[in-house]
């Protein structure tokens, strides 16, 4: 917030917002999620705070650019939420012309990865880009990444108007570093020929028309669920976008009711 000529300002003040996301479940509240100024003098303390839940451990220590202005900088991200606390003064910005950052960074979900890094960035320079330095990478080794086909089968989607066909391709991806075990994770992605329709979001005139979902990805290799998965995502893309008993206008080609999973699932 700049300051008029003339205009009188308080030594001590604050202000803060509310950035939670109001629904029709409940009501926002700033304590789940928000931020904060506080001014005292020619300095300002900032603070953001959320609660939301993420298999992540952060810890992140640098020079921060907060609201255009340089200043030390430290954040933590627990997983049942975050934290970031800035402090920026007027004689402090002056001294600081680089912005920096160090910290590390836990995975605790599908990845299971951790990273250590430094970060540099130089203000005002036009060519300005991020440099970071994983030192993980150095100790351990940069991350190879391979992707294998296990298996492709046909699979069928059945929503209320149709039955729609597709095909599962169940993979197999693997991250290895050079001096760390590796992390195998097997998953299936569905190609739709037709794709599964639901309406458009209708924030802008492109979208207010029909959409469908030509692809999505299940982290199971069952029939059932892969199946499920396709159901699920469709049908939580008509409710929010219109009603439940929504309804393409395109007729849907209705495959033989006696069509079920593969001969792998059917023997198991």
């Amino acid at each position: 917030m700049k300051q008029q000529q003339g205009e009188h300002v308080r030594w001590f003040r604050w202000h803060w917002q509310n950035l939670d996301d109001e629904n029709k479940y409940r009501r926002p509240r700033g304590w789940r999620q928000g931020r904060a100024w506080v001014y005292f003098g020619g300095a300002c303390l900032s603070v953001e705070w959320g609660l939301s839940w993420r298999r992540q451990l952060m810890l992140t220590l640098g020079i921060s650019d907060h609201y255009d202005r340089l200043g030390p900088g430290l954040g933590l991200r627990l997983p049942w939420g975050f934290l970031f606390v800035g402090f920026t003064a007027r004689w402090l910005s002056g001294r600081l012309h680089r912005e920096s950052e160090t910290g590390f960074s836990l995975d605790l979900g599908s990845s299971k990865t951790l990273h250590l890094y430094f970060r540099a960035d130089r203000m005002g320079d036009s060519r300005r880009g991020s440099k970071c330095l994983f030192l993980d990478d150095l100790i351990l080794g940069r991350v190879k990444f391979t992707e294998r086909d296990l298996e492709t089968f046909p699979v069928r989607i059945p929503l209320p108007e149709g039955v729609y066909d597709g095909v599962a391709t169940v993979k197999e991806n693997t991250w290895k570093r050079p001096r760390w075990f590796a992390y195998t994770r097997i998953s299936t992605w569905v190609e739709m020929g037709l794709g599964l329709p639901f309406p458009g979001k209708g924030e802008n005139s492109w979208d207010c028309g029909e959409d469908a979902l030509c692809g999505y990805g299940s982290d199971s290799t069952q029939y059932w669920d892969i199946v499920a998965d396709g159901v699920r995502a469709c049908l939580q893309n008509r409710c929010r976008y219109s009603r439940r008993d929504w309804r393409p206008a395109a007729a849907v080609p209705v495959s033989s009711p006696g069509a079920g999973p593969p001969d792998r699932e059917q023997e198991s």
